[in-house]
């Protein structure tokens, strides 16, 4: 199961396998398993704050949730590029609670359960395989191929 919304990216995490484990029924392989990298160690801020404050990016959401129209980033898999799903042109008012910006109009165009959080759209995207993402012991460096 996996937090991320395309079809390519379902990752199968270890807690899931351990959940229906603990129901009896099942014996896992953890061998098959990988985790999700939307969201992944960015602490529970992520979990428990606001994913956009005042129209700005917390250090918390930096790599899964995005706030400029357009902007281009990779996906919150780090395998594609992907533009920002803001826009400023909704046809309804999102919900008081869930307005990160000034325009109550302004969220993400087409994925609303993410608590109206912009993200990373892969739709309509045709270059595959142009993010890297590269991991070291204490910093983590992701950007695209030129």
């Amino acid at each position: 199961m996996s937090a991320i919304y395309k079809r390519s990216a379902n990752f199968l995490s270890p807690l899931t396998l351990a959940f229906f484990e603990d129901s009896g029924w099942y014996r896992a392989n953890y061998t098959k398993t990988k985790v999700s990298p939307f969201g992944h160690a960015a602490g529970c801020q992520f979990v428990m704050d606001d994913c956009i404050n005042n129209g700005q990016l917390p250090a918390y959401s930096r790599g899964n949730f995005c706030n400029t129209f357009g902007g281009k980033s990779c996906d919150p898999t780090y395998t594609r590029k992907s533009s920002c799903d803001l826009v400023n042109d909704l046809l309804f008012d999102i919900p008081e609670y869930f307005q990160y910006f000034d325009d109550a109009n302004t969220g993400p165009k087409g994925f609303d359960r993410a608590d109206f959080c912009p993200l990373a759209n892969v739709n309509g995207m045709l270059v595959f395989d142009d993010c890297i993402s590269l991991s070291f012991s204490f910093s983590s460096l992701r950007f695209f191929l030129t």
